[in-house]
């Protein structure tokens, strides 16, 4: 089964007046990020494609991930399309990667990551937190048609304080 990776970005600052997209990691999320990363990158593939919002704390989250856990890995692809809050528009993304790839990683926001993962997993009622990672199972082998998920590891910060 194919498995998708999904990472909320960590916690991010409203102190610099900037705009949504440009917004940074606040100081916690980045304490955030240095406790989970040894714990993420133990559950993570070798041969993951990474998938990440043009936003700067998304980016900045992955970034940061991949410093803490010295990881180097080359197979990033960022997309715009990412930058949603909308479940359906996540979905839609998710169904055109291609599956030729391999298990995938998704660094995103909320509520779209909430979103998609209740409409597929309707065991799932929780709201996903600032820097919150989840391992989901997927029932089919292609991306496209994929009927329903099954969370099986969740890690949130509040998991490991």
């Amino acid at each position: 089964m194919r498995k998708l990776y999904l990472l909320r970005h960590a916690k991010s600052s409203y102190e610099d007046g900037l705009p949504d997209f440009e917004r940074r990691l606040a100081p916690r999320g980045i304490a955030d990020i240095k406790a989970l990363s040894p714990h993420l990158f133990r559950i993570l593939p070798d041969d993951l494609t990474m998938y990440c919002s043009l936003a700067k704390r998304t980016q900045q989250t992955l970034q940061y991930y991949l410093d803490y856990a010295d990881m180097k890995w080359t197979n990033v692809n960022y997309k715009n399309s990412l930058y949603t809050f909308n479940g359906r528009d996540l979905e839609k993304v998710i169904r055109s990667f291609n599956d030729d790839g391999n298990d995938a990683l998704v660094v995103g926001h909320n509520e779209a990551l909430t979103e998609l993962v209740q409409k597929f997993d309707s065991n799932f009622t929780e709201h996903i937190p600032t820097s919150g990672f989840l391992e989901l199972e997927l029932d089919k082998d292609s991306w496209a048609e994929f009927t329903k998920v099954k969370v099986t590891l969740k890690l949130f910060p509040k998991d490991i304080r």
